[in-house]
């Protein structure tokens, strides 16, 4: 059987974005409903956090805190805030609905 010849991948840390390109991503995100939510909140984390993808992969819906009208990132302790123009975007960070939906207790009706 011959050998397979596979190529040497670098695993070492690529060159880190300059700020302008953090800040041009960003703004595209902000802007491209075209794109599938989860992955535009997936790269949002990413570039906001500089966190691995796979760190950003293993947040759970409880990783996202809604506190006093502001979101956070639980990525460590304390979590962090999520700026503005994002956290207001509800879309991307709604806020945690119920399990189950609340019983609806019919309104007595009072009779004259």
């Amino acid at each position: 059987m011959p050998k397979a010849a596979i190529p040497h991948r670098s695993t070492g840390n690529p060159t880190p974005l300059a700020q302008h390109q953090r800040l041009a991503l960003l703004q595209q995100l902000a802007n491209h409903d075209d794109l599938p939510l989860q992955d535009r909140v997936a790269a949002l984390l990413v570039l906001l956090y500089a966190q691995p993808l796979t760190r950003i992969a293993r947040l759970g819906t409880d990783d996202v805190l809604h506190e006093d009208g502001e979101v956070l990132v639980r990525l460590g302790d304390p979590p962090s805030p999520v700026p503005a123009p994002f956290a207001l975007e509800d879309r991307m960070f709604p806020p945690p609905r119920p399990s189950r939906p609340e019983e609806v207790i019919p309104e007595q009706v009072v009779s004259d």
